[in-house]
């Protein structure tokens, strides 16, 4: 028997502190209605129907998308009070028409639970991926378990008491760039050097300048997102096999965006500039950039912060984003006062009047009061909380009102 589903619920997961970004490319690629979970803002869920026009797009999505972290299709969500519970609300969810939309030809499955639980219930994935697998084989016998190339990959995600149960079509986390080769204990996620870039209303043409670059996650998700070149292309697509994309040819998209993207690259000119003050750090930029297929539209240059004035004109920047260190253990309080004291005095001096800079920071006090203090013409225009995993950072947006 063939079990027909009209519309498709999916599920896109996020960065606690993303989600405008994550809001926005939906709307640009798939133009759809988005809900926010209540519970969990993370999780943003949409309908789309069906049909050729709207698969293609949502494929486009899965393989633009720089700011997810999973795609699901989505079979249930449901909130839970505990384990005994959690186990009753999936039982629940496999008797719904999208678990035999998915579920009712015999192909093999297996399941994964991903969680970031509360301190007060700690669910463990070896007791429950089992038990869910369980479940699954009682309500169809015919299925089989598969944990090396299963035709379904069931995700079953859990954030404090908000779960969500799919199929999962991204397989690894997309955050996990292939282009980093090079990383360090300063990298940027990539997702969230994503929204920083977006958070600034980045545009083709403008003069976009990382001083601080590191490993350079700001600058080449800047230049994947103008050139819309990506790096999930050599791999992520096993679900392709999937049923809804079945109807659509995923090659051509594939190729067709690769195609695009070099024309794009050969047409853009130099305007995003990733500077360090170290020569590691800046060849450990350049080799990320050239895996992700955009070192021809970066200048990379061993600059520190001081010497911005001499290689730029007063007020010729039109966008700054950087990550900014705190005080810590390693370094202390004079060191990174000193610092913010030179960077603030430079985005004074080369950053044009409307032009903005979002400065990255886990302690942002001294900072502000620095700049509170000594910069009339530096403005604090928003300032957002972005968690990843159990670090907090503060992304403050700052825009130069008028020349000096």
């Amino acid at each position: 028997m063939v079990v027909k589903q009209e519309k498709l619920r999916i599920a896109v997961i996020t960065e606690f502190g993303l989600e405008k970004t994550a809001i926005k490319e939906i709307k640009e690629i798939i133009d759809v209605k988005i809900k926010v979970e209540e519970l969990d803002r993370t999780i943003l869920i949409f309908e789309i129907n069906n049909n050729k026009s709207l698969l293609e797009k949502l494929f486009l999505f899965t393989i633009k998308s720089q700011s997810a972290t999973k795609i699901l299709f989505l079979i249930d969500n449901f909130v839970f009070n505990d384990k005994k519970n959690l186990v009753k609300k999936i039982k629940t969810s496999v008797t719904k028409k999208e678990f035999d939309y998915w579920f009712n030809d015999p192909l093999s499955f297996y399941v994964r639970c991903k969680h970031n639980n509360n301190k007060e219930m700690v669910i463990d994935s070896r007791e429950i991926e089992p038990l869910v697998g369980e479940i699954i084989l009682n309500k169809n016998n015919k299925l089989k378990v598969n944990m090396e190339n299963a035709d379904l990959k069931v995700l079953l995600y859990i954030y404090d008491k908000t779960a969500l149960l799919g199929i999962d079509m991204t397989n690894n986390d997309l955050s996990k760039r292939e282009y980093k080769l090079i990383n360090s204990g300063k990298s940027v996620n990539a997702t969230v050097a994503y929204h920083m870039i977006r958070e600034l209303d980045y545009k083709q043409g403008e003069i976009l300048l990382d001083p601080n670059s590191k490993t350079a996650e700001i600058i080449i998700e800047a230049a994947l997102y103008i050139s819309g070149m990506h790096n999930y292309y050599k791999k992520m697509f096993e679900y392709t096999k999937l049923k809804p994309f079945q109807i659509i040819n995923t090659e051509k998209i594939i190729q067709e965006q690769r195609e695009k993207a070099k024309k794009n690259i050969k047409k853009i000119k130099k305007k995003i500039f990733a500077y360090s003050e170290l020569l590691r750090d800046m060849q450990s930029g350049k080799s990320n950039a050239k895996v992700a297929g955009v070192l021809d539209i970066i200048e990379f240059s061993k600059i520190s912060f001081d010497w911005l004035d001499t290689k730029f004109d007063k007020q010729e920047i039109d966008k700054i984003a950087t990550i900014l260190p705190s005080s810590s253990k390693h370094v202390s309080a004079e060191q990174v006062e000193k610092l913010y004291k030179e960077l603030l005095y430079q985005i004074e001096f080369i950053l044009k009047d409307k032009g903005v800079a979002g400065l990255l920071i886990q302690k942002p006090e001294s900072l502000l009061k620095i700049l509170n203090e000594k910069h009339k013409s530096l403005k604090l225009q928003s300032s957002e909380k972005i968690v990843i995993g159990e670090l907090e950072y503060n992304y403050l947006i700052i825009e130069k009102t008028s020349s000096n």
